[in-house]
C-alpha cells in the first residue's frame, strides 16, 4: 500500500482534530476515521494520537509545481550533496533558500530588488 502525501496526512489530521474537539469517544471516532479515509483502526488511533498534540487545524501545504532552472553543474552537485547531510529533501531545501533570498530582497526590508 502507498504511503500517503503530506497534504492527505494533514487533511486525515484535521478530521481526527475535529471528531476530538466534538468529543466523540475516542473507539467511534477512530471507527469514523477508519471508514472515511479506508485505513486500518490501528492507523485511525495514530491519526487520533498524532491530533491530540496539535492545538488547532493545521494549514495543508501548498501544491507544488515541476520549476526547472539552469544551474552549473557544480552548484547541482553541492545542492545534491547537501540536503542527504541535513536529511531534508532537494525541493524542501532550495524551497527555502529561495524564501529567505526573496525575503532579503524585499522591499519592505529596505533592500533593493
Amino acid at each position: 500500500m502507498a504511503r500517503s502525501t503530506e497534504r492527505e496526512r494533514i487533511r486525515r489530521l484535521n478530521a481526527a482534530h475535529q471528531l476530538l474537539s466534538d468529543e466523540m469517544a475516542l473507539a467511534e471516532a477512530a471507527e469514523a476515521l477508519a471508514e472515511r479515509f479506508s485505513v486500518g483502526t490501528r492507523q485511525a488511533y495514530r491519526y487520533l494520537q498524532e491530533a491530540c498534540l496539535v492545538s488547532s487545524p493545521l494549514e495543508p501545504p501548498e501544491p507544488k509545481e515541476v520549476f526547472t532552472v539552469k544551474l552549473p553543474i557544480s552548484l547541482i552537485e553541492q545542492l545534491r550533496t547537501h540536503p542527504r547531510r541535513s536529511e531534508q529533501t532537494l525541493s524542501d531545501f532550495v524551497c527555502q533558500a529561495l524564501k529567505r533570498a526573496l525575503e532579503e530582497q524585499s522591499p519592505r526590508r529596505g533592500r533593493n530588488r
